[in-house]
């Protein structure tokens, strides 16, 4: 993982249903204009971006996995090496909530290292306001979390919700990797 004695690279994996706005989330973090129109991603996409935090650099390897069912046979291969996990939901469609627990076991069929930093991200807050204004209960997010750490392993698992539209929260979910990265490397 260290590039040298001033940079960090990590392989963060953006995981979720098509729609929930992975895309979107990774531009936005990027500073990268976003469309009007929307183009599902084809496989995968990739991008790099240096991020600062807590006096330590970070080169963020950001791919972008495709949520479509036929992109499963070539998923597992990007998982290997991984060093952070942002699981995406969207806050208006609950199913892809519910999915997330399938999105997680097939990233820890691949991924064994418990130090992985999984952060999951409610998405679309723009579209609902307010957590409690979802249809997605507070209890079931736990639960997942709960299920993420006991029995699949996660060593440390955050929840936040994002606006990839307007932005809010968008670096601070990756921060969240940053900072159990840095609690593995102890510094």
């Amino acid at each position: 993982m260290p590039l040298g004695p001033d940079i960090i690279v990590a392989k963060i994996i953006e995981l979720g249903e098509p729609y929930v706005g992975k895309t979107t989330l990774r531009r936005r973090f990027l500073g990268e204009s976003l469309h009007d129109n929307y183009l599902p991603t084809l496989g995968v996409d990739f991008s790099l971006k240096r991020l600062e935090y807590r006096n330590q650099v970070f080169r963020m390897m950001i791919w972008d996995l495709a949520g479509d069912q036929r992109y499963n046979v070539i998923r597992p291969g990007y998982y290997q090496g991984a060093n952070g996990c942002l699981a995406v939901y969207d806050l208006t469609r609950p199913e892809t909530f519910y999915k997330l627990s399938d999105w997680l076991r097939e990233f820890r069929t691949y991924v064994s290292d418990n130090w992985v930093p999984l952060v999951v991200v409610g998405n679309k807050l723009d579209l609902v306001g307010e957590f409690s204004k979802s249809e997605i209960k507070e209890e079931d997010v736990k639960d997942l979390i709960e299920y993420a750490k006991t029995s699949l392993g996660f060593f440390r698992v955050n929840h936040i919700l994002t606006s990839a539209l307007t932005g809010v929260n968008v670096v601070e979910s990756f921060e969240l990797i940053a900072e159990t990265i840095l609690e593995k490397i102890g510094l």
